[in-house]
């Protein structure tokens, strides 16, 4: 089975998030053993924030804030869909505090809708996302 940063590498509606995280030096922290659990925005759900944003980070600038927000989507240990109860409060790895919802069979984390879930990697699970989650 292969990890986290080989499965964000294959699949073509998560190439925003996996430049950023290469970008960032998130890469090095999503390869470990973990587990992870990560909430992928979709290309599309980056493609919803101001065009000049991301702009600025293909270019290399405001890596920081790029890499506060990509850790907004990063959970330490493995949460796949059937564990996440409406009403849960989860903690990424950078202390932000993540709400569930869930409402006949959408889950939604921040107001973001789970559209894809447990792609299970060697350390940890992937889950997409509709859209990106910013700071609370």
């Amino acid at each position: 089975m292969t990890n986290i940063t080989t499965l964000l590498a294959k699949d073509n509606y998560m190439t925003t998030f996996v430049k950023g995280v290469k970008m960032t030096g998130l890469e090095d922290t999503l390869n470990t053993d973990g587990p992870f659990t990560v909430f992928v925005p979709t290309n599309l759900s980056f493609g919803k924030l101001d065009r000049g944003v991301i702009k600025e980070w293909e270019e290399g600038n405001h890596t920081p804030e790029l890499r506060a927000i990509l850790n907004h989507h990063i959970i330490a240990g493995r949460i796949n869909i059937t564990d996440l109860t409406d009403g849960a409060i989860i903690e990424t790895i950078d202390g932000q505090r993540l709400a569930v919802t869930v409402i006949g069979k959408t889950v939604m984390i921040n107001n973001a809708v789970v559209l894809g879930h447990d792609l299970e990697a060697s350390n940890g699970v992937i889950h997409s996302i509709d859209r990106v989650i910013v700071s609370n």
